[in-house]
């Protein structure tokens, strides 16, 4: 993230943290980069992160993920032309 002043102390607190929207983008990165080279580089990116997710959360909370699937449909009654 950039900061215009770093050095400033109330600018040094939004330096040193991180936004959700950053933490995010890196465990997708990790999830990205971990399987690079490998026989899952091709899989997709949600296949990778439920992986990575997966090892986190039960490293962090000593829990497992449950492992349903749920797929959601949505449909609309407008017209595809709009």
């Amino acid at each position: 993230m950039t900061v215009i002043n770093e050095s400033d102390p109330k600018a040094l607190q939004n330096y040193m943290g991180a936004q959700y929207f950053e933490f995010l983008e890196v465990i997708a990165r990790v999830a990205y980069n971990l399987f690079m080279e490998t026989e899952f580089e091709e899989n997709e990116l949600s296949w990778k992160l439920r992986h990575v997710l997966k090892e986190l959360i039960q490293d962090i909370l000593g829990e497992t993920l449950n492992e349903n699937v749920v797929t959601v449909e949505i449909f609309s009654d407008e017209d595809d032309d709009y």
